[in-house]
């Protein structure tokens, strides 16, 4: 599927990142990876100083989860 984005090569970090913002959402591991994934895509293309993408992904991760959780 041409729009999703390469995970097999995901940095050690990244894993730790998603696994820490699922644990303190307490949100599935499944669901917060493709959040953070969407938002790694969307931040990536247009970045143009790419050190950040993570750290920024991170907190547009944080506010859709405490989205969805107070939608739910």
């Amino acid at each position: 599927m041409g729009t999703e984005p390469e995970t097999s090569h995901r940095p050690q970090a990244d894993e730790a990142t998603i696994a820490a913002l699922a644990k303190q959402a307490r949100i599935a591991h499944d669901i917060v990876k493709q959040i953070y994934d969407e938002e790694i895509a969307a931040l990536d293309s247009n970045a143009k100083v790419k050190n950040f993408v993570g750290v920024i992904a991170s907190r547009r991760v944080k506010r859709r989860l405490k989205a969805l959780k107070s939608n739910a």
